[in-house]
């Protein structure tokens, strides 16, 4: 009971102190720390690494240019570029090789600090300790906390061309689901109809009719 009540404590104050450096307009947490950046612990600002940087803008403008995030993934570990985890040096609770992930480039590209946008508040944690995301009501933004390094507009484009490819793929995959229900519908309708004897062609009557199927169908869909 001690216990629970010294977390709780803990907690109220954890969360004052954050509230306190929202309001004077600070970075909360304990480093805020992104590839691209180092946190002055002094004005409690992030400052541009310049090296780190140019990784940054690579990764936006071939995002931009329409690379997938696969692509961009495998370039960099191929090319042996170091990864947030290494530039970091982050201390991970079970020992492992840090390398360049798909999930790593997207947070990269989604997050508009890189194009000057602070948000504070972002992620909270629910009663069983899971991270959740707050409603836009509990997201704060901080002026001056973080400076660019890549343009708005090349952001957008960036994030732009993710959701064009996100909705290609949802589009494709909606007309391949056609494509197959429609074939198995056309199979199941052909093989009970038709009549078993060949074809001078080579094909059975019931495999001409499902074949005519599907090629209306492509030619409708397309």
């Amino acid at each position: 009971m001690l216990a629970r009540k010294e977390l709780d404590s803990i907690r109220e104050r954890t969360l004052r102190g954050r509230k306190e450096k929202l309001l004077k307009g600070i970075l909360p947490g304990q480093g805020g720390d992104m590839i691209g950046y180092r946190i002055n612990k002094e004005t409690w600002k992030r400052e541009i690494h310049e090296e780190e940087a140019e990784i940054i803008k690579r990764i936006f403008e071939e995002a931009a240019s329409g690379k997938t995030y696969r692509q961009i993934t495998l370039d960099l570990q191929a090319e042996g570029i170091p990864s947030p985890g290494e530039l970091l040096k982050r201390n991970y609770k079970t020992p492992k090789t840090p390398r360049w992930h798909r999930s790593a480039v997207a947070a990269i590209i989604t997050n508009p600090a890189y194009a000057g946008t602070t948000l504070a508040q972002v992620w909270d944690k629910d009663e069983t300790g899971k991270r959740i995301k707050n409603d836009s009501s509990k997201i704060v933004e901080l002026d001056d906390v973080t400076p660019a390094i890549v343009s708005r507009e090349l952001w957008e484009k960036a994030n732009e061309t993710k959701q064009k490819r996100l909705s290609a793929d949802t589009t494709r995959n909606e007309t391949n689901f056609i494509f197959c229900v429609v074939w198995s519908t056309a199979s199941a309708v052909s093989a009970r109809c038709a009549p078993n004897k060949p074809e001078r062609s080579g094909h059975s009557a019931a495999h001409l009719r499902q074949m005519s199927l599907w090629e209306s169908l492509a030619a409708r869909l397309q």
